[in-house]
């Protein structure tokens, strides 16, 4: 038998074996691979070879290169050449066939063998007691921490040349080939660093699938060597998502609780943490599409540990979004699901959105239909069929270069956020519809008062009427209440004005109500309270002043100095912003002025507009409750006992003081021109270094003496 025949017999054995193989898919873009890298490699040797054949053998001649027993024969002439020759030696030449044999039949044994002695090596278990099996346990695990951690490292180091070390990876990840002594522990482990890996080596752009065509194509070698890396690459990383995606779907046929600690449950966890990992990091790649749907299902699950890895997941997505397509996609499928549960999904998952980073849409098409005028102007200036073809080519290009670069520019980021917008509101108005959780309004009312200025003009009334139908209930949280008053009055103070005919009332009534119980609230929420509490009263007090009376401006003056007095004892920065918004209304309203009751003017106090009534501070209702006439002087005083930063002290003293413009106590130019607002934003520097163990202790005596107040009163 021949070498070429032995070879071919060899091959074919070598087909058979792959394709009894399990993992056996992606074995001939392998063989591709190799054989161009190799081709490649040959084909550089063979330009970079400055010898021909000729010169070679007589540099071997010359330095002993044949032996003494090839002998030289004359030369003979064809085609006006000279070949020379060379005597053979009939047995070497057969002793050098038989070697090849032997060598050729020692590898077809080994290959043959391979799949036999891998299942030989795995250990009977059966008769091991407990110390022995903790020692093969150790023993096998660190082996296959080392092939895991060895394996890892090569395709990192260099992804061309170890592309195949995916495929032991994959197996391990599979649990093929392991002994079920370890096989749990190793699948995690080598799932859990497949992720990493693909994190390290996925190039920073989406990869095109080739198409037959696109293979038979003719390509340079490195364009050819590239194109093979990347289809085996993208096979790869489809089969390991494809995996992760089953095991992580048989969370919803397990049974899991807090104390559940079954295999199954933890892997899918692991594998659901893992595609997490990669929305994360490798948004921009391909098929990411696809593991967002599946971590949309995935976070209707019972599990809240993955449940936050996946809102986590979408978090970060939102918000280092910046071409927004990828934010749409999310969008799309948190609607989808929304749509299939009736609104019963987590409340986690609706928090997401309010990550999206969308400042601008596309409210009347007015971008859209710019475009469009742009595209029939250029059409009217082609002048014949010559320049109509040659501007056809022109454009085919450019259209071929914006995909290849993926250039977003602003119209088209604007027409995307114009649709996100679009599913986002439909999923709020889903639930607020349904409202089958009460834990969604809070999120649902948090996006309402965040993209309220990009709410359009179509969903005012309903979304009017559901806010006023919410703000009349009494389970609402006092969050809920502030963002409902919020959304209401943005829109109402906004565009909605002259189209909406609704009546307030109900709002200020809810707002005047929730001012008091902002003071007992965690300590987390108050900041966020407190500056919804500020943007609502600059909507319905200050910029519709001309509707508000005296009556209800001076009963929001008196609550404000009251609920001042107990946040200046939580946060200091939020009872600044307080105090700025106080000076606005008494700026705004003038003749408010001597509640102040600094006696400064008496004769403003004389003039000055004194209810028939008792003050009610007990009254819902801010019109009724007989504020007028009241003083804050009392809180105010009350304020400056405490030890307070100095910006504290400087408002305090500025207002006892008839908001003086001139002498000393006037107010810096810095902080009468600051919006309340922004002071959340900075820094306040104590100049007195209070001691935080004082005021925790001035805290706890003010809240037991309003708890035993509280009693007296029952």
């Amino acid at each position: 038998m021949g070498i070429l025949e032995i070879r071919n017999d060899w091959l074919r054995d070598r087909e058979m074996r792959q394709n009894d193989s399990d993992s056996d898919y992606t074995d001939n873009e392998e063989e591709e691979y190799k054989e161009v890298v190799k081709q490649q490699k040959e084909e550089e040797e063979d330009e970079n070879e400055e010898m021909d054949m000729e010169e070679i053998k007589k540099h071997f001649l010359s330095f002993g290169g044949f032996e003494e027993e090839k002998e030289m024969l004359l030369p003979i002439k064809i085609g006006g050449k000279l070949i020379n020759r060379v005597k053979m030696d009939v047995e070497e030449e057969v002793e050098d066939d038989g070697e090849v044999e032997e060598k050729m039949d020692m590898k077809l044994k080994i290959e043959e063998n391979e799949k036999e002695l891998g299942k030989a090596s795995l250990p009977n278990l059966t008769n091991l007691d407990d110390q022995q099996l903790k020692e093969l346990y150790t023993k096998l695990v660190e082996e296959a921490k080392i092939k895991i951690s060895t394996n890892a490292e090569l395709i990192i180091a260099d992804p061309n040349e170890n592309i195949s070390k995916f495929r032991i990876l994959l197996k391990m990840a599979f649990g093929e080939d392991l002994t079920p002594l370890i096989r749990e522990d190793i699948q995690k482990l080598s799932t859990a660093t497949l992720s990493e890996v693909f994190v390290n080596i996925l190039p920073g752009y989406k990869i095109h699938t080739l198409t037959e065509v696109e293979k038979g194509q003719k390509m340079k070698k490195e364009t050819k060597r590239l194109a093979s890396f990347e289809q085996l690459l993208l096979q790869y990383y489809v089969k390991y998502l494809k995996f992760c995606e089953k095991t992580a779907n048989k969370l919803f046929s397990t049974k899991i609780d807090q104390n559940n600690l079954s295999f199954s449950a933890q892997f899918g966890i692991l594998c659901g943490k893992c595609l997490c990992l990669l929305l994360e990091k490798c948004s921009h790649f391909n098929y990411a599409s696809n593991i967002i749907s599946c971590l949309a299902r995935l976070s209707l699950c019972k599990c809240k540990n993955l449940l936050d890895s996946i809102c986590s997941a979408f978090s970060t997505m939102f918000a280092d979004d910046c071409s927004l397509q990828i934010s749409l996609n999310g969008v799309k499928a948190i609607s989808k699901l929304v749509e299939k549960k009736k609104a019963y999904v987590p409340a986690q998952l609706i928090s997401t959105l309010l990550f999206l980073n969308i400042k601008e849409i596309d409210r009347d098409g007015t971008e859209a239909k710019r475009l469009k005028k742009e595209k029939l102007i250029k059409k009217k200036q082609v002048a014949n069929k010559k320049r109509r073809k040659l501007d056809k080519q022109i454009g085919k290009l450019e259209n071929e270069l914006l995909e290849a670069i993926e250039s977003k520019t602003f119209s088209t980021k604007l027409q995307i956020s114009t649709q996100i917008m679009h599913n986002v509101f439909l999923i709020y108005f889903k639930i607020l519809k349904r409202m089958p959780q009460t834990e969604l309004l809070s999120p649902v009312l948090q996006g309402l008062s965040k993209f309220v200025h990009l709410i359009s003009i179509d969903f005012y009334d309903d979304l009017m009427q559901h806010l006023g139908r919410l703000v009349e209930q009494k389970q609402l949280k006092v969050t809920e209440t502030l963002n409902c008053i919020h959304t209401a009055s943005h829109i109402f103070t906004g565009e909605g004005q002259a189209t909406i005919e609704v009546d307030l009332q109900k709002f200020y009534k809810a707002l005047y109500n929730v001012m008091p119980n902002i003071c007992f609230q965690p300590e987390e929420e108050l900041k966020n309270q407190v500056l919804l509490l500020i943007e609502s009263i600059q909507l319905l007090l200050i910029k519709r002043r001309k509707s508000v009376s005296i009556k209800k401006a001076a009963s929001f003056i008196k609550r404000l100095a009251l609920i001042i007095v107990g946040i200046n004892l939580i946060d200091e920065n939020c009872a600044a912003g307080l105090l700025l918004i106080l000076r606005r209304i008494f700026l705004i309203f003038p003749s408010l002025k001597p509640m102040i009751g600094n006696g400064q003017n008496k004769e403003e106090e004389e003039d000055f507009i004194v209810d028939n009534g008792q003050y009610r501070p007990d009254c819902s209702d801010p019109d009724y409750s007989n504020s007028v006439g009241t003083s804050i002087k009392g809180e105010l005083e009350l304020i400056l006992k405490n030890q307070n930063t100095q910006l504290v002290k400087m408002l305090v003293l500025h207002l006892l003081n008839g908001l003086n413009l001139t002498g000393k106590y006037k107010l810096d130019v810095k902080w009468a021109s600051m919006e309340p607002s922004e002071l959340f934003n900075k820094t306040i520097k104590n100049d007195d270094k209070k001691n935080k163990n004082e005021r925790r202790k001035l805290k706890k005596d003010f809240f037991e003496k309003l708890e035993n107040f509280a009693k007296k009163i029952k």
